[in-house]
């Protein structure tokens, strides 16, 4: 999935704003609290379907980029922070592992991958000028399985049913598992 939205973004915007018009929304947004610096939200995007592209292809490589790492701990520990950044081996060794656990369940799959383009879609203006009063605004994932849902979005990429009920439920709660994971 990465490769294909990184060379239609880069490549080709209005092509890929008709394939995908969800994703082309997000270009301008950042994600709530984030600081005027921080990266824009569709860079998020790639850069979770990076890897979890990476995760699925074994390309450990692709999976962590260890010099932005070392320089984050360096920012937030000063400049002698040392030491081991990110996953380690084992770490990540369980990660692909889980991957191929469910790559057989194909809907569920499915729906993951999806989730990882869908998951903000809470935070597109047009859609929450759209749907104002219908949902919690201080609760964009929620809003975003919403929106997929009264949108019919699952639907348009040959989301079976099974897969879609995934979908909603894995966008619905992708904040709280994201600041579970964070601790």
């Amino acid at each position: 999935i990465y490769t294909d939205l990184d060379l239609l973004y880069r490549h080709s915007r209005s092509l890929l704003g008709f394939v995908l018009p969800e994703f082309v929304a997000l270009e301008d947004l950042k994600l709530p609290g984030m600081s005027d610096h921080a990266m824009p939200l569709i860079r998020h995007v790639l850069a979770s379907t990076r890897k979890i592209q990476a995760l699925i292809r074994k390309e450990r490589e692709n999976f962590q980029d260890i010099q932005i790492l070392h320089q984050r701990a360096q920012r937030e520990f000063g400049p002698m922070a040392a030491g081991i950044v990110g996953l380690n081996d084992s770490q990540i060794e369980a990660l692909e592992e889980l991957v191929d656990r469910l790559r057989g369940n194909p809907d569920l799959f499915d729906a993951l991958i999806k989730s990882f383009v869908f998951r903000d879609i809470g935070l597109i203006p047009d859609l929450i000028e759209k749907y104002a009063g219908d949902f919690s605004p201080a609760d964009h994932a929620r809003a975003g399985a919403y929106f997929l849902e009264k949108e019919g979005i699952p639907s348009r990429y040959r989301t079976t049913e099974k897969s879609e009920k995934y979908l909603l439920f894995l966008v619905s709660y992708h904040d709280f598992l994201h600041r579970t994971v964070r601790g």
